[in-house]
Formats: structure tokens, sequence, C-alpha cells
């Protein structure tokens, strides 16, 4: 089992020394370790061609990019691992902008539906005949290969975010667009670890318990390695209040109802003894985005 891990951000900085502290206690459990340093990569902007698409509707294995940089490397270094850790800064609310580029790039092997309905279509196909390969069918006449398998692998992902913001709900957001990265592929959140970067925080006892946590996370992440989707279990400190995506930012829709504004959960609310208080529907949330 491998865990591949990502750091942005400054050159040799926080983001790098809790990401080397988690796959350091990762590796303690006989999990091999790959860390990535984002600083010395490049990954352009996507070109929004839509070619990556292209070639999966037109029978292609595998969606590439057509942009040459890094990008190739560090997708393929992903989607071969059992398990991945995101360490990204939160600036103004967002995170990182190579991220973001990374995120986008990523689009092009997303793990949703489409993927999902992609790979169900080409099993329904005749087979292509004795001359074809293993598991190549034919489609109107064009040749269609299975998809790869490492497109459709089931992993757990960890974040962990750098923020200098003065209240949780603007660190929140950094670490909410953060997890759109695990839609893309696939993942489910086993934990995720918020840490501040503001002057008054810099005490040795803050750091000796951010030490402390961001180790158990790379105990946690490696633990959830090669376990199916749904005992994925998460670990994070708040567990918000949507059971899927852990997170706290709900829409109310009308009436009682409300969605999760993030993976699109669907729940209710009412008022007990002055509080508010939100359920969801166990259905619902086997079909959100997250899910």
């Amino acid at each position: 089992m491998k865990i591949v891990a990502l750091s942005f951000g400054r050159f040799q900085a926080r983001n790098h020394e809790f990401t080397q502290l988690a796959l350091d206690a990762a590796a303690e459990l006989g999990v091999e370790t790959e860390h990535i340093d984002m600083v010395r990569r490049t990954i352009l902007p996507c070109q929004r061609c839509g070619l990556c698409h292209d070639a999966v509707e037109q029978g292609s294995a595998f969606p590439d990019c057509v942009i040459r940089d890094d990008f190739q490397h560090v997708r393929d270094r992903l989607l071969e691992a059992d398990g991945i850790l995101m360490s990204v800064p939160v600036y103004c609310g967002m995170p990182d902008g190579e991220y973001i580029n990374l995120m986008d790039r990523m689009y092009s092997v997303r793990y949703d539906w489409l993927l999902s309905q992609e790979r169900r279509r080409r099993e329904r196909i005749p087979a292509a005949g004795p001359v074809s390969a293993p598991g190549v069918r034919r489609d109107a006449g064009t040749v269609v290969a299975p998809l790869e398998k490492r497109l459709l692998k089931v992993r757990p992902i960890a974040y962990i975010t750098i923020a200098g913001a003065d209240d949780f709900e603007w660190e929140q957001m950094g670490m909410m667009q953060m997890k759109l990265f695990g839609q893309m592929i696939g993942a489910r959140c086993t934990d995720v670890m918020r840490f501040s970067s503001r002057e008054e925080d810099q005490t040795a006892p803050y750091f000796v318990n951010g030490f402390a946590r961001v180790k158990e996370l790379g105990r946690n992440l490696a633990r959830a390695l090669g376990k199916p989707r749904g005992e994925i279990p998460y670990c994070g400190d708040d567990a918000g209040v949507c059971p899927v995506c852990h997170e706290r930012m709900v829409t109310f829709t009308g009436g009682d109802k409300v969605r999760c504004t993030f993976c699109g959960t669907e729940g209710s609310f009412r008022i007990e003894d002055g509080d508010l208080r939100l359920s969801f529907d166990p259905f619902a949330c086997e079909f959100s985005r997250f899910s």
C-alpha cells in the first residue's frame, strides 16, 4: 500500500514540514510513501478544449490531457496511489492557485457519474470478435477499450490546510474547495486538519499539539488504505452538520427543507428548545456529490 502526498505553498515552509511529519507517521505502520513538492512543479491552467472528454466518448481507455507539463507525472502518481494526502495553504479564503490549476486539470480523469455511465455502456456493447484484445468491444464501428482500472479505484484522501484567518469560517471556505479534489477522483475523505499561521498562535504548546495532530492524521490515512468506500472512517476533529461531507454550510430550500450547500445532501430542520436541529435523509446521503 502506498500514500502519495502533495504539498503546496512556499518552498520548505510549514505545509512541506507537516506533510513529511504525516508521511513519517504513516511509514511507521509499514506504508510506502512518496512526497511531491509542488513548488518544483509547473501545472498550467486548463484550456477548456474538451479533448480529454472527447477521447473517452470516442472509445479511448484513458482521457489524456493535451497540455504537456508536469501534470501528467503528478496525475499518474495520484492515480496509482492507494491513498492521497493534500497539504495546501489558504489565501483569501481560497486554496493555493496551483492547487486550483491541478484540480481543474484532474477534471479530465473525473470519477463521477459520467465515467460510471461510460463503464456500464461499454459493458453492454457486444464483443468485437476473436481478433480483439481481451475486453475490447466495438460500438458502431468504433473500437471501445475498457477504461483503465486506476480511473475507478477507491481510495481515502486526507487534507491539511494552513491559513492566517481570524475566524474558522474563512478557513472553512478554503477547506471546502480543497475537498472538491476528492470528488474528481472518487476519493473518500478520512481526515482533515486546519492549522493557523496567525502570529498570536505561534506558541510552543500550539506547535506541539499541531505536530501530534498531523502525525495522527498520517496514521488515520494509513489505517484507511484498502477499505471499501463505505468503510472508510471519518476521523476529523469536527464532524460538521452534514453526515456526508462533514461541512457546516446549508441552504434553506423552502418549508422545513434544507440541502447541504457543498455536497447536495437533502434533509430537514426543526426548532427544538430554542435550538436549530438538522436531520438528513439516509437515502439522500447515498446520492450526494460525494457518495
